[in-house]
């Protein structure tokens, strides 16, 4: 089993929380001088070995210039549902993060970065790997968005606040330079050729690499393909960077799935008239490539056009078959809804068109 030491607020009290990592890398040393057998992050999670292993890291710390009376403990905790690890920490709780400084920054204002990762920092328990795994999910993004992918947090120093009790954090930013986008190239295999998907992505070489730019236009390129009728298609993408030209290079991979084909069209809720003049402008045609957007479109079209009186809520139902690959639509209307406005019996547009 894998096996963390995590350190608690005695020890950050008498040493800099920031300098854990080096003294995890000193302790692993220590401990593989006792134990010829140990294995740096792996234990075996049986009660001697922890016993054994609490004793050690409490004469490691005491020896370090700690408090030589502080306990440690030892348990199995659950990082995921199915990753667990055999976490050391004093007896206690582990400092909390009171105030944030960043330094070096002058694409984005402090204020700015300061919002973004308060929510879920300060009042935190700190450890250097959980506070850099904030900046990463909060502050990267913020770079990236103005193509600085190149970011990084190179210095992380913490120490006692004196007004609050807690720590204050400085980081240390480096912006990195501005990133375009380099080469854009769709891998072979999609069924909606390169061209139509980058232009509905909007993304264009020279472009500053805007990263939320380029997830919307990933997403606009999965919808390109599922009006193509690939319902289940997924796309990804993956970045180069060309440090030389400070340009991002994207490729991106296309995994449509099966093509499902529109299937039978069933209405609810009109008469006789009302259902046929649906079904003649209905153009989905039964055995084409399904679109799953338009159904929805199509009854915002029909009271949009007031093809038919009185219709209150609408719904569309549709129903995937996954052995089959087809979709099965239901159109459902509410309310007084059997009737065609005057002057509309030609229906779509009012002049027998269909959409």
């Amino acid at each position: 089993m894998s096996a963390q030491f995590v350190y608690g607020p005695t020890f950050a009290e008498m040493r800099d929380p920031s300098r854990i990592r080096a003294d995890v890398r000193k302790q692993a040393l220590q401990l593989k001088s006792k134990d010829p057998l140990f294995a740096a992050g792996r234990l075996p999670a049986t009660q001697p070995v922890l016993e054994r292993y609490v004793k050690w890291i409490e004469e490691f710390v005491a020896a370090q210039g700690g408090d030589a009376k502080m306990k440690v403990t030892g348990n199995v905790s659950a990082l995921s549902p199915d990753e667990y690890a055999i976490v050391f920490r004093p007896v206690g709780n582990l400092p909390v993060v009171a105030l944030i400084t960043f330094r070096g920054n002058n694409v984005i204002p402090q204020n700015v970065l300061h919002e973004a990762v308060a929510y879920a920092a300060i009042g935190a328990p700190y450890t250097e790997d959980r506070f850099r795994d904030i900046l990463y999910s909060a502050i990267r993004p913020l770079y990236e968005a103005r193509g600085r992918v190149h970011v990084t947090f190179p210095e992380i120093r913490t120490e006692p606040t004196t007004d609050v009790k807690g720590l204050h954090v400085f980081v240390t930013i480096n912006e990195g330079d501005s990133y375009t986008l380099g080469k854009l190239v769709v891998e072979e295999g999609s069924p909606v050729s390169a061209d139509s998907l980058l232009r509905d992505a909007n993304l264009k070489t020279g472009d500053v690499a805007d990263f939320d730019k380029v997830n919307a236009g990933v997403e606009a390129m999965r919808k390109t393909v599922r009006h193509a009728g690939y319902l289940n298609a997924k796309v990804a993408y993956e970045r180069k960077l060309d440090q030389g030209k400070t340009a991002v290079d994207l490729t991106f991979h296309v995994d449509a799935g099966p093509q499902y084909s529109m299937g039978k069209l069933d209405i609810k809720g009109l008469d006789l008239e009302g259902e046929a003049e649906i079904k003649r402008i209905w153009t989905l045609e039964e055995g084409k490539p399904f679109n799953p957007d338009y159904p929805d479109f199509f009854l915002n079209r029909i009271k949009e056009e007031g093809v038919l009186e009185h219709v209150g809520n609408t719904k569309a139902d549709i129903r995937p078959d996954e052995k089959r690959h087809i979709a099965d639509v239901t159109l459902t209307f509410a309310g007084d809804a059997g009737k065609q406005a005057p002057g509309r019996k030609g229906g779509g547009r009012g002049r027998g068109g269909r959409w």
